[in-house]
């Protein structure tokens, strides 16, 4: 089931120390900083960030689209690839045991209800939508976000975001506050 919300960009920091589990961590860190799918990071391998600097690209199979994705390695990125066990070819574990995507939505849940927030309304893919939330907020352009999620058009990012909705709360507020 999709999340209604994109998870409040201010809650990401908190979040991470949330998880009594550092692959939890890790997993939020990838996902909030490439935008990316549940489904991608759990198919991401460790050749596929091997020897990228940080602020350099790498990329990422699409699971959804088929395309390739481009990310760019940032330094709290840096920092979980480090941290992780060497235990198997992929970034997150072992391909026959990976950590669930409904494992970690109950202990993102769980994160959300400790700090207040309406557990309904947030999942895992709430974390890739955090990430044009926060480039937005950061000052980049729509036009550029949608490019970088590899949205077909630039209204698909305004309401995947929750840009639309911003948007006219504003305009009404403008006029009628």
């Amino acid at each position: 089931m999709e999340a209604k919300r994109p998870l409040p960009t201010d809650f990401y920091p908190k979040i991470l120390n949330e998880f009594d589990e550092r692959i939890h961590s890790a997993i939020t860190v990838f996902m909030v900083e490439c935008g990316l799918r549940y489904s991608e990071i759990e198919h991401l391998k460790k050749i596929d960030v091997a020897d990228v600097k940080i602020g350099s690209v790498f990329f990422v199979d699409q699971i959804k689209t088929g395309k390739k994705r481009r990310c760019v390695l940032t330094p709290r990125m840096m920092a979980v690839i480090d941290g992780l066990p060497s235990r198997s070819e992929f970034l997150f574990g072992d391909p026959e045991l990976p950590p669930t995507n409904k494992t970690y939505n109950r202990k993102l849940k769980r994160a959300c209800v400790s700090f207040g927030l309406d557990d309904a309304e947030y999942a895992s893919h709430s974390l890739r939508k955090c990430y044009g939330r926060k480039l937005r907020e950061n000052g980049v352009s729509i036009e550029s976000i949608c490019e970088l999620y590899g949205h077909s058009s630039i209204a698909i990012t305004r309401m995947y975001c929750g840009f639309l909705e911003d948007e006219h709360s504003e305009l009404i507020m403008n006029v009628f506050g």
